[in-house]
This record gives structure tokens, sequence and C-alpha cells, in this order.
């Protein structure tokens, strides 16, 4: 987030490693429902690695299919629209998807 908007090719190794762990997480039922950049952080301080992590698992669901958690839950600006429109709200993919999807145009955009 400080560094504003960010260059494609650094976008692209840190995106990169972002699909790679929530299809990691949803490969294994996991939907981590608060994807937004204050979640991605850097591996160490070293300013130039590119290396992430994925935090604040928090609130975390389980998809099963028809029986996944009824949710809300997740940050405003990352949140679908079908949230607000309360046409379906269970807890799935693409309630990561949709945010991962802010979080690309918020990396390469810078707002």
């Amino acid at each position: 987030m400080k560094h504003k908007r960010l260059p494609e090719w650094r976008t692209k190794v840190i995106f990169r490693q972002i699909l790679s762990a929530i299809e990691y997480c949803h490969r294994n039922k996991i939907i981590h429902r608060d994807m937004k950049l204050e979640n991605v952080i850097k591996a160490n301080a070293d300013p130039d690695c590119n290396l992430i992590k994925i935090v604040d698992f928090g609130i975390a669901g389980l998809a099963c299919g028809n029986q996944s958690e009824v949710t809300n839950a997740g940050s405003l600006n990352y949140l679908p629209p079908e949230i607000f429109n309360h046409r379906n709200v269970r807890a799935g993919p693409p309630l990561d998807i949709w945010a991962m999807g802010c979080l690309l145009y918020a990396m390469l955009v810078g707002s």
C-alpha cells in the first residue's frame, strides 16, 4: 500500500503468488473471505524481496457445496455485488476471486 501503484512486472510476481495461495486454499475447501491489500504482507524486510504471505484467516470459512456458511463478512471495498443485493451470500470461492480482482486493480492503479 505504501508503494501506491506497482510496476506491472512486480504486480505480476506478487499476484501470481496470491493466485497460487488462494488456489491451494480453495482446493482444500477453505475460503479466506477477507482478501485485501492489508492481508498480503512481504515475507521479509528486504525492499527488493517480492515474496509474500497471506495473513488473517480469522474469518475464513469452509466451502462445502450447498452446506457452505452464509456470510456477509469481509471488507466493504472487496465484497462482490451479490452480497449487497442479498442474492448469494454463501461463503464460496467467488468471494475470494472477486476480492483478488479488486487487489489486482489496486496494485496496478494505486487506489
